[in-house]
C-alpha cells in the first residue's frame, strides 16, 4: 500500500512560501510573491511594446522608400508634361504631396512611428518642394524667352523690311516689355532690363541685315576705309574667287587693290585672283614700280605696261586704277584669243602673244616645255598664288568662304546708327554678307551685259540674213532693200552695211550679165569639200565666210550661193545634225543633274540659274569655235581636254553633281547618235554620189550626218 508523505518542518527556499510560518509572516510572503509576479508581467508588456515599436518604425521606412520612388516618377512625369508659363506646378505638387502623406500617416501605429512619419514626410515634401519651385522657375524662364522671341521677331521683321523704322521698332519693343499689364508683367525688373538690352541689339542686327541685302555697297562705305580693313574685305573677295580646296597667297601690299581688281575683273570676265597674283608678280603692289630697260622699252606702274601696250589700251601708268583696267582688258583679249586658257594668256602677257603663237605652232600640246625659264616661272607662280585656278578653265563663281578673324577690343563705328552697338561678330557677319552680295551684283551685271551683247549680235545676224535673202531672192522675201533702208538700220555695224552693199552690187552685176547665171561647178565642188571635210581637215569650214567671199568675188552665182548656204545651215543646225542633237541632250542632262543634286533639291532656283549659266557658257564656246572655224564637237567629246562635262568644270557651278553618272549618260548619248548615223549611212547615198542626186534627195556626209541636197 502506498505511503502517505509527511511534512517536516523546514525553511522554505528563497522565493518560496513557508507554510509553517506565522500568519503574519505568511501574509507578508504572499505580498512579496504577488509583487514579483506583477513585475514579471510588466516586463513582458514592455517587451511586447518594444517589438511593436520596432515593427512600426520599420514599416514607416519601407513606406517612405515606396513614397520616394512613387513621387520621383510623378515629379518627372509632371515636369516633362508641364508647359512654359505654368504657375500652378509647384503649388499643386506641394498640395498633392501633403494630402498623400496625411492619408499615409494612419499607417504608423506607435508614437515613435508617427513621429518618424511626420519627420520623414516633412523632409521629403520640402525636398520635392524645392525641386518643384526650381522647375516652375525654369518654366517661367522658357515662357519669358518665348515671349521675347515673339516680340523680337515681330519688331525685327519690321526693321529688316525698312531700316528707317529701326528706332521706332526698338522703342515699341521696349514699351511692350515694360507694359505692366503685358506678357512680361510677372517677370522681375532685372530680367526685363536684360531683355530690353537684348531686343535693341537684335532689332539693330535685323535692320543691318535688311539694309545690306538691298545696299551692300552703301553698307561697306558706311565704315571708314582704314577701319573696314579690320574685317579684311580684300581677303573675303579673294576667297570668293578661289577654287574649292585651294588657298590663295596674295601679299598685304597687293591686297589693298582687291576692290578695284574685283570690279575690273567682273567687267571683263577675268578671274580677279589671277589679276591680283599678276600684280603681285609684276610690281608687288607698288604703283610706282619701274622695271629694267629692255629692247621693247621699260615697264612701269602697278601692272608693268610698256609705252606701246599702255597706248594700245589707253593706260595711264601713273594711275593704279587705270593700270588695273588696262590689265583686265588685255587679259580678257588674250583669254578670248586662247579659248579661256589662263596659262597661255599669262605666258602671252609676259612673253608676247607672237612668241606664244610660234611655240604653239611648233610644239603643240608640249608648248609649255619650250617656254623661257622666266615665263614658265611667271605662269606657275601666278597660277599657284591665285588659288590653283585650273589651266584652261574659265573663271567661275565660287561660294564665299568667310575668313575667321580675331575680335578686336571693341566693335567698330559706322555712319549707320543701327550698325553701332552690334557685337564684332555681328558686324563681321554684315560685312561678309556685303562683300558676297557686291561680288554677286558685279557678276550679275557682267552677265547682263554679256546677254545684252549676245542679243544684239543675234539681232544683227537675223537682220543680215533677212537683207541677204531679199537681195538674192527678192520675189519671195519682200523685194530688194534700198541703200537708204540698209544705211539707216541702227542694228548693223559699218562693216556689215558695206558687206550688204557688196552683195547688192554682185547680184546686180550677175543679173546684168545674163538671165541664167553661168555655173561654177569646180568652185562649188571645192566649197562643198570644205563644208563636208573631215573634222581633222584644216580646210574644213563651219561658217559662211568662204561661201560669202566666193559670192562677192563672183566665183559662184546666186543659186549656187543659196545651195551652199543650205548645206552650211544643215551642217550647223539641221535635223540630221548629230551635233545639234547632242547639244540638246547635253543641256537636258546638265539641267537634270543640277536639279537632282543636293543643292538643287534644297534650292531649285539656284539649280535653274546654274543650268542657265552652263547653257550660256556652252553656246558662247560653240559660237567662238565656229567663228574661229574650229570643230565645236570637241566640246562634247569625253576624250577632249575641252570637254564641257568634266567634273571640275561642272563643280565650278556650285551644285556638287554626280560627275560619273553625267559623263556616262553623255557618252551613251553620243554613241547612240553615232549608231544612228552609221545606220543612215548604210542605206542612203554618200557624198561621193552628190552630183547624181536631185534637189531634195538625202545623203550622208563623211561624218555620218544626214544631209539634204539644196
Amino acid at each position: 500500500m502506498p505511503q502517505i508523505q509527511t511534512y517536516d518542518d523546514h525553511i522554505a527556499p528563497q522565493g518560496g512560501l513557508n507554510v509553517q510560518a506565522s500568519p503574519a509572516d505568511f501574509g507578508a510572503q504572499i505580498g512579496q510573491a504577488t509583487e514579483r509576479f506583477g513585475g514579471a508581467v510588466q516586463g513582458v508588456a514592455e517587451e511586447i511594446h518594444q517589438y511593436n515599436t520596432t515593427q512600426d518604425v520599420t514599416n514607416v521606412h519601407v513606406n517612405m522608400a515606396k513614397a520616394r520612388a512613387e513621387w520621383t516618377k510623378t515629379y518627372q512625369d509632371r515636369a516633362n508634361s508641364a508647359q512654359p508659363g505654368d504657375e500652378t506646378f509647384a503649388p499643386t505638387m506641394m498640395k498633392d504631396m501633403a494630402d498623400y502623406f496625411q492619408k499615409g500617416a494612419a499607417s504608423a501605429t506607435t508614437p515613435a512611428g508617427k513621429r518618424l512619419w511626420a519627420q520623414m514626410s516633412a523632409s521629403m515634401t520640402s525636398e520635392f518642394g524645392v525641386r518643384a519651385v526650381d522647375t516652375q522657375g525654369d518654366l517661367a524662364a522658357k515662357d519669358a524667352v518665348n515671349k521675347y522671341d515673339t516680340i523680337a521677331r515681330s519688331y525685327g521683321a519690321a526693321a529688316f523690311a525698312d531700316h528707317t523704322q529701326a528706332d521706332v521698332s526698338i522703342a515699341s519693343a521696349k514699351a511692350a516689355i515694360d507694359d505692366p499689364n503685358g506678357m512680361f508683367a510677372k517677370i522681375p525688373q532685372t530680367a526685363r532690363d536684360k531683355f530690353k538690352q537684348q531686343v535693341e541689339q537684335d532689332i539693330k542686327f535685323a535692320a543691318a541685315n535688311g539694309f545690306v541685302e538691298k545696299y551692300p555697297d552703301a553698307m561697306l562705305k558706311s565704315i571708314a576705309p582704314d577701319t573696314l580693313q579690320l574685317f579684311k574685305p580684300g581677303q573675303k573677295l579673294v576667297d570668293t574667287n578661289t577654287a574649292p580646296g585651294a588657298k590663295a597667297n596674295i601679299g598685304k601690299a597687293t591686297m589693298q587693290w582687291a576692290p578695284d581688281v574685283q570690279r575690273a575683273g567682273a567687267e571683263k570676265g577675268v578671274n580677279p585672283n589671277i589679276l591680283l597674283a599678276q600684280i603681285q608678280q609684276e610690281s608687288s603692289g607698288n604703283p610706282k614700280a619701274v622695271g629694267p630697260m629692255t629692247k621693247y622699252g621699260t615697264a612701269k606702274g602697278l601692272s608693268q605696261f610698256i609705252d606701246s601696250t599702255a597706248a594700245q589700251y589707253g593706260v595711264d601708268v601713273t594711275n593704279p586704277k587705270s593700270s588695273i583696267n588696262g590689265q583686265a582688258a588685255m587679259m580678257s583679249d588674250l583669254l578670248k584669243k586662247y579659248g579661256g586658257d589662263y596659262s597661255k594668256a599669262l605666258a602671252a602677257y609676259n612673253w608676247g602673244p607672237g612668241n606664244v603663237d610660234k611655240t604653239l605652232q611648233a610644239y603643240g600640246s608640249l608648248w609649255q616645255n619650250h617656254l623661257p625659264a622666266e615665263t614658265s616661272n611667271y605662269v606657275a607662280k601666278i597660277m599657284t598664288n591665285a588659288g590653283a585656278v585650273t589651266t584652261g578653265e574659265p573663271p567661275m563663281d565660287q561660294p564665299i568662304n568667310p575668313v575667321e578673324q580675331p575680335a578686336p577690343q571693341q566693335p567698330v563705328q559706322s555712319s549707320l546708327s543701327f550698325m553701332n552697338g552690334l557685337s564684332w561678330e555681328q558686324q563681321n557677319h554684315i560685312v561678309s554678307r556685303g562683300v558676297q552680295l557686291e561680288h554677286l551684283q558685279l557678276s550679275m551685271e557682267t552677265r547682263a551685259r554679256e546677254m545684252a551683247d549676245y542679243a544684239v549680235k543675234k539681232q544683227r545676224e537675223t537682220a543680215m540674213s533677212n537683207y541677204i535673202s531679199r537681195i538674192v531672192d527678192p520675189d519671195n522675201h519682200g523685194g530688194v532693200p534700198s541703200d537708204v533702208e540698209i544705211s539707216n538700220d541702227k542694228i548693223l555695224t559699218g562693216q556689215e552695211i558695206q558687206h550688204l552693199a557688196d552683195y547688192k552690187l554682185a547680184r546686180l552685176n550677175e543679173l546684168r550679165a545674163a538671165a541664167t547665171p553661168k555655173p561654177n561647178p569646180e568652185n562649188v565642188r571645192n566649197l562643198m569639200l570644205q563644208i563636208h571635210a573631215a573634222d581633222d581637215d584644216p580646210t574644213k569650214t563651219y561658217n559662211m565666210e568662204p561661201v560669202d567671199a566666193a559670192f562677192r568675188s563672183r566665183l559662184i552665182n546666186t543659186d549656187e550661193w543659196m545651195r551652199l548656204r543650205g548645206e552650211v545651215e544643215q551642217m550647223r543646225d539641221g535635223n540630221g545634225n548629230n551635233f545639234g542633237k547632242q547639244v540638246h541632250q547635253t543641256r537636258n542632262l546638265v539641267e537634270q543633274m543640277f536639279m537632282r543634286s543636293y543643292m538643287g533639291q534644297a534650292d531649285p532656283a539656284k539649280a535653274i540659274d546654274a543650268s542657265y549659266r552652263f547653257n550660256f557658257d556652252l553656246q558662247q564656246k560653240i559660237n567662238q569655235y565656229r567663228k574661229d572655224n574650229k570643230d565645236p564637237s570637241v566640246l562634247l567629246d569625253p576624250g577632249s581636254r575641252e570637254y564641257m562635262l568634266k567634273g571640275e568644270r561642272l563643280n565650278s557651278y556650285g551644285m556638287a553633281v554626280s560627275f560619273d553618272a553625267g559623263t556616262q549618260a553623255n557618252v551613251q548619248a553620243s554613241q547612240s547618235l553615232a549608231s544612228q548615223a552609221q545606220k543612215a549611212k548604210a542605206v542612203l547615198p554618200t557624198y561621193q554620189q552628190y552630183d547624181t542626186l536631185k534637189k531634195g534627195d538625202q545623203y550622208t556626209d563623211p561624218q555620218g550626218n544626214v544631209r539634204t541636197k539644196g
